[in-house]
């Protein structure tokens, strides 16, 4: 995505270099009648064509990715909240340390994953889509600004503090738990993924809150 945007910029820039000298030689030409002026138009029209044929490829692989990582992000984020309820879910009967650290390391894994694909998009995205980098930060604030650090303080605890962390294990599962209830994240890429004329639907356990 971002090397797309790069080669928009490239393209656009030679594109209009090209243009200008394709108009320079051409009046150029027209008052004096010599055979260089004629090549040097002939070449600035070429690369011109060139180059704009180029921006135009380079555009539509732009958007044709930077829709693809959306859809990615916002799909890994209710594969997350899914995954981990089930996990919850799973054992809720056998709460230990053992079956807390595999649900610590499910969503400590996919989390990295989520914070990967958003600065993907972050990275790629042109300065003048404000509104979608303001989505994309937001998002990556709560990937990173609460949810990984609190996944990876109650990792530390429990590989630490085994026995503390034992005797904690109801609230740590209810910490994980809450992390879930809030969607913020979830419909932020929703809107995300709307603003790029993705066909994505909110999820049933959203629509029936």
């Amino acid at each position: 995505m971002k090397e797309n945007r790069i080669g928009t910029i490239i393209c656009a820039i030679i594109a209009i270099i090209c243009l200008a000298l394709s108009i320079v030689f051409g009046a150029l030409h027209e008052v004096s009648d010599n055979y260089l002026l004629e090549w040097l138009t002939n070449l600035a029209f070429a690369l011109l064509g060139s180059a704009g044929l180029s921006l135009v490829i380079c555009l539509i692989n732009y958007l044709t990715i930077r829709k693809s990582l959306v859809e990615q992000l916002f799909n890994d984020l209710y594969i997350f909240n899914n995954d981990i309820n089930t996990q919850i879910y799973a054992t809720r009967k056998e709460k230990n340390t053992e079956n807390l650290a595999k649900i610590i390391g499910i969503a400590s894994a996919q989390l990295v994953t989520l914070a990967y694909k958003a600065y993907s998009i972050k990275m790629g995205l042109f300065k003048i889509e404000k509104t979608r980098l303001i989505l994309i930060d937001q998002i990556l604030s709560i990937i990173e600004g609460k949810h990984q650090s609190t996944v990876f303080s109650i990792g530390q605890e429990l590989q630490k503090y085994p026995e503390i962390a034992e005797k904690r294990l109801d609230e740590y599962y209810a910490t994980v738990s809450g992390l879930l209830e809030n969607e913020l994240a979830y419909k932020l890429a929703l809107t995300l993924a709307k603003s790029v004329k993705s066909v994505v639907r909110e999820a049933s356990w959203l629509l029936r809150k």
